[in-house]
């Protein structure tokens, strides 16, 4: 499996090593060495001891780490070699490889809005946000001062691109137009720059004037005609009875 890690992150790799039931000899010295490229920091390597392993006994070699605060994004594969002594016995040595994906870059928010805008009730704010390398995480969103959780739109935080979802209290808003701010996180742990969103808060219907009655003799139809105007948003439609 691969891991998902970011520069600076540190972490232990544990490699239990079991003596064999029916030995007749212990292992005198199990020891640890790491082929990596510069990206995969060895951090006890000077520390670590050859342990000795007997028979039926679990020893668990441990490997501390760091990734490089200067590793850049993609893969940074380390091996792990562990060379066991045994008495008038050659070496054996057994190799694995621990594979470690190095993630910098942080999560895209793209085609946020606020619906419906403008609005006279409680809206949602939408996203859709993705990442190059891990799975989105978080996604949250700020306004008036204060910061509230995004949920995924699908029930789960678990793929590279997520539309998220909150909705925005007004109640408490008077009318005006707003600029919430929207950012996420992925599973390393970055976070996006915050993604501004504008929206307006329009409680007040619009104004009617100018009622006019138009009557053409002709053909008998009646036009009625008004002026509407709103304040703060578009007119969406007009209907008489």
């Amino acid at each position: 499996n691969t891991t998902f890690v970011k520069p600076g992150d540190t972490g232990v790799i544990t490699w239990p090593i079991i003596g064999e039931q029916d030995s007749v000899f212990t292992i005198e010295g199990v020891r640890a060495t790491v082929e990596a490229p510069a990206c995969f920091i060895d951090t006890n390597k000077s520390q670590r001891q050859p342990l000795p392993v007997a028979a039926g006994q679990t020893q668990n070699i441990r490997i501390e780490y760091k990734i490089a605060d200067d590793a850049q994004d993609g893969p940074c594969n380390a091996t792990l070699h562990l060379t066991m002594d045994k008495p008038n016995v050659a070496a054996t040595i057994r190799s694995a490889q621990v594979d470690f994906l190095i993630d910098r870059t942080p999560p895209e928010i793209l085609r946020a809005r606020v619906l419906p805008n403008p609005t006279g009730i409680n809206p949602y704010i939408r996203a859709y946000v993705s990442d190059l390398y891990s799975n989105i995480a978080q996604a949250e969103f700020r306004v008036n001062g204060h910061t509230y959780p995004m949920g995924a739109m699908d029930g789960e935080f678990d793929s590279h691109a997520e539309r998220v979802q909150g909705i925005i209290d007004i109640s408490g808003l008077p009318e005006d137009e707003y600029t919430t701010k929207i950012r996420a996180k992925d599973a390393v742990g970055n976070w996006s720059d915050w993604r501004p969103v504008t929206f307006t808060v329009d409680r007040t219907p619009p104004v009617i004037s100018e009622v006019r009655i138009l009557r053409n003799p002709t053909d008998r139809n009646t036009k009625l005609m008004a002026m509407l105007t709103d304040a703060r948003s578009n007119i969406g439609g007009a209907e008489f009875y």
